[in-house]
């Protein structure tokens, strides 16, 4: 991945795996690719509700999706109960089982509820003389 020019995102070092200072990539503005995007949806007879929060799913049955939702503020103004034919549930584990509450199956929530999430911190080096040699971060190792 590294040494592939189409592929890499850093320099490659021989010395340290990555360049000290790798090369900055720009995106193009994610509002137009998304606003783009959401066009194309919609002229193919999608329809795209952004600022939406799904509070509950109501029913599902094979076909037929009952959800309810409300604006993403939180205010209970706007609230409405839609209808899909598929569900796709793009959240992490917690959020979709409290989601799917009690219609979530046996397995659902075998599955979701044994995603165990870890905040860990890797420290791969404390060496001060090492991390100023091969880094641009001695103001944070001075401190």
């Amino acid at each position: 991945l590294f040494l592939d020019p189409s592929m890499r995102l850093f320099e490659y070092s021989p010395d340290s795996l990555l360049a000290t200072i790798p090369t900055m990539l720009a995106f193009p503005n994610l509002n137009d690719v998304y606003a783009a995007w959401k066009e194309r949806l919609e002229t193919r007879g999608a329809r795209v509700r952004l600022k939406t929060e799904v509070t509950q799913i109501v029913e599902r049955k094979k076909g037929r999706v009952t959800l309810k939702c409300r604006p993403a503020d939180g205010s209970d103004e706007g609230c409405e109960t839609l209808v899909f034919d598929e569900l796709i549930l793009a959240a992490d584990a917690d959020s979709s089982l409290k989601i799917l509450g009690k219609e979530a199956s046996w397995l659902e929530r075998k599955v979701l509820g044994n995603v165990k999430y870890f905040y860990d911190v890797s420290i791969t080096h404390h060496d001060r003389e090492y991390m100023e040699k091969v880094s641009a971060a001695s103001y944070a190792m001075s401190q």
